[in-house]
């Protein structure tokens, strides 16, 4: 059993990504990632946002969110390790915008999968330390 909680996992991700594929407003890669973060910063400072703008950002927290989560989960049942180390006290608006900029200062990268860039913006932004 131990073995297939990994593979379990894998599957509902691999599953979980063909839905957003096939979805109008999923989010895929970089591209819309960027739009997300963009629309939801907008948002959150206070522009009016269309009802459908007001659904993709928060679509896109969700993304970061669950990608997130979907990390922590591999560390907790797992062991896994990490890449990035984010203080506690780091909001999700602030790692919106971590991930917004990252995404601004790499536009070559923006045709990669969304959730490779989250990861390499989180890891990139908030390093672990050499003793963790």
């Amino acid at each position: 059993m131990r073995q297939r909680k990994p593979l379990l996992f894998l599957l509902l991700l691999v599953s979980g990504y063909s839905f957003a594929q096939e979805s109008q407003m999923g989010i895929t890669s970089g591209n819309d990632l960027l739009r997300g973060c963009t629309i939801f910063l907008r948002v959150q400072d206070g522009d009016n946002a269309s009802q459908q703008d007001a659904s993709y950002a928060v679509l896109t927290m969700g993304y970061i969110e669950g990608v997130k989560r979907g990390c922590d989960m591999m560390q907790t049942a797992h062991g896994f390790k990490l890449p990035y180390a984010i203080p506690p006290d780091v909001d999700a608006g602030q790692i919106v915008r971590v991930i917004d900029k990252w995404l601004e200062d790499h536009p070559e990268k923006l045709h990669l999968p969304a959730e490779a860039l989250i990861l390499e913006a989180l890891v990139q932004a908030f390093p672990p330390s050499p003793s963790q």
